[in-house]
């Protein structure tokens, strides 16, 4: 364009302020499905918690395994930054002394809130509130007879409970898992445009080709 055409240009005013812009990105890339994703595969893929020691001085042992359905996410309705959280999940527990083994079903509500931390140069960090035993709803049943008589006369909702804040805790808050609790949306563009996803549409709707140098 040459400079005097350039000088003359004023393009026409956007019915979108920058804020309306940087507000629309923030929702379409942190819908409360996707956020609900990436909860739910953190606590999926480390969802085994294994063998771990109950009662005084370690006397009893107990494997557990832990199956976790769809995270739901309640999106805030006065901050798109902050969710609520529900992760329904049932827990398998076998807790043995010697050769002596009862088993149990638990079934389990966690609940805790969510925010998304701006951080540079353009991504959102997913931090989660600390978990305590009064966010774990928990109901256990026996498997066996011994289970039975147990859940029947032992108050275990605690224990399972305490183990179980503990555990998804630890698990939310893990260095190593950290590049699946940051949303990088730079990337999520860069992919976008490398995958063809943004110029390979718009060539096919306006009839675009790429044409190669003859000779």
């Amino acid at each position: 364009m040459p400079p005097s055409a350039a000088a003359e240009y004023d393009p026409a005013p956007s019915t979108v302020s920058l804020l309306e812009f940087a507000d629309a990105i923030l929702r379409a890339a942190t819908s409360p499905e996707r956020i609900g994703a990436v909860v739910t595969r953190i606590i999926q893929d480390h969802s085994d918690i294994g063998a771990i020691a109950l009662g005084p001085g370690g006397l009893l042992s107990a494997r557990v395994v832990n199956r976790t359905d769809l995270t739901r996410i309640e999106p805030d309705e006065d901050d798109l930054c902050r969710f609520g959280v529900c992760v329904p999940m049932l827990v398998w527990l076998d807790v043995g002394l010697g050769r002596i083994s009862a088993r149990f079903v638990a079934g389990i509500q966690l609940r805790t809130r969510i925010a998304l931390v701006p951080d540079r140069p353009c991504a959102l960090l997913i931090q989660h509130t600390p978990i305590g035993t009064a966010d774990i709803a928990v109901s256990v049943k026996g498997q066996n007879l011994l289970g039975w008589l147990i859940a029947r006369f032992v108050p275990l909702e605690r224990l399972v409970a305490t183990q179980v804040a503990t555990h998804a805790d630890a698990l939310l808050s893990r260095p190593d898992l950290a590049q699946l609790t940051r949303i990088d949306v730079l990337e999520l563009i860069d992919r976008a445009w490398d995958a063809g996803f943004i110029v390979d549409p718009l060539a096919r709707n306006q009839g675009i080709g790429y044409h190669q140098p003859a000779g």
